[in-house]
């Protein structure tokens, strides 16, 4: 459990990182907080999402598997894994460390975590 001076330490220096980038400070990836803000981002993100749901949904009905179809189920969770950890790492890197120790970013970090 979060001790309250911990939780305040972590509200603190979130405050802090936002506040230093809405005042003008730069960014050191701006081409990436612009990447990472986008709609763009967010519906690739989404679109993965379901992708990878509509995959395991295939996986998960193959019965006689083939060497060419494991093959391609392996590179399929390699990709995924790889994305999704790169979606962490560059929210990490846009909005600081602390978005992990926000509640709704748990599972995310959770699945990522998982999975690598």
């Amino acid at each position: 459990e979060i001790t309250e001076s911990s939780q305040l330490f972590i509200r603190r220096s979130s405050l802090q990182h936002r506040r230093r980038l809405r005042e003008g400070g730069r960014h050191p990836f701006p081409c990436l907080v612009t990447l990472v803000r986008s709609s763009l981002f967010e519906w690739t993100v989404g679109a993965l999402i379901l992708s990878n749901c509509v995959i395991i949904g295939w996986q998960a009905e193959q019965r006689q598997v083939s060497q060419t179809v494991e093959v391609i189920n392996i590179v399929l969770e390699h990709f995924f894994t790889a994305a999704f950890a790169l979606e962490l790492l560059f929210r990490v890197l846009v909005y600081g460390w602390t978005i992990l120790l926000e509640s709704e970013n748990y599972l995310d970090m959770f699945l990522v975590t998982l999975s690598v």
